[in-house]
């Protein structure tokens, strides 16, 4: 009698490993399956892999363009045009015209040109007025880094000049930090650093072909809120093809 009861328990003790093998196998199914599907939500990577905060322009579909940089470029390209003197509004909007169609063919996201107005002279309604019809004819958004006529020089620096010309350089890089993406130019932006603390505060207009009134913002670059801005990937536009 005693023998037939430690086989029936030795059974009973089987059925209940078999059991909790069998539960746990089955749960452990389920959350590979959730981890993976998580994965292709990521565009195919772990849940946990979270994009730097300098992805590369293979990585993003967005891209930002240093537009006057670009408008140089090209001309230099031009063995018939080797001329020093300032971009026209014309020169920028033909650069634009020259390449949107093709770097929007490599970027599937949002491209963003930006630009700054002359030193010279402020911008005025016939300017806006054709980067809004490039930004449309383009579709593509054009984001135009203006002077405040009251702006003063942030106080870490003495180096007035520097200190307006560099505006559409760090509207860049906050573009670039926003859409997460690089930036096209032949600059190698090597005084990053220098920006927040000589660059003055100034406006943007950014012209958006969807729509006819153009976005507009102040940017302080000595803000709290911009001291963990960093430099970001930068691509050449010979790599883009251009």
């Amino acid at each position: 009698m005693l023998p037939d009861i430690i086989v029936i328990l030795i059974f009973i003790c089987l059925c209940l490993a078999a059991y909790v093998f069998l539960r746990y196998s089955v749960v452990a199914s389920k959350l590979a399956i959730s981890s993976a599907a998580d994965g292709v939500a990521l565009g195919g990577k772990q849940a946990h892999a979270r994009p730097t905060s300098r992805p590369s322009a293979r990585v993003s579909p967005h891209l930002i363009i240093d537009t006057l940089n670009l408008a140089h470029w090209l001309r230099l390209q031009d063995s018939r045009s080797q001329s020093s003197r300032p971009l026209s509004t014309e020169e920028i909007t033909s650069a634009i015209d020259t390449t949107a169609a093709q770097l929007k063919r490599r970027c599937a996201g949002t491209v963003v040109y930006v630009l700054k107005d002359q030193e010279s002279r402020l911008n005025d309604a016939a300017v806006r007025a054709a980067y809004q019809a490039a930004a449309e004819r383009n579709r593509v958004h054009i984001a135009c880094a203006e002077r405040t006529d009251w702006a003063q020089p942030a106080p870490a620096t003495d180096n007035k000049a520097h200190a307006t010309r560099g505006r559409d350089d760090f509207y860049m890089c906050l573009q670039a930090s926003r859409y997460r993406c690089a930036v096209a130019t032949e600059d190698r932006l090597r005084d990053f650093g220098e920006l927040r603390a000589e660059v003055a505060p100034f406006h943007t207009v950014t012209f958006v072909y969807w729509r006819a009134t153009p976005e507009r913002d102040f940017i302080r670059p000595a803000s709290p809120a911009y001291a963990r801005l960093r430099r970001p990937c930068t691509i050449g536009f010979g790599a883009l093809g251009l």
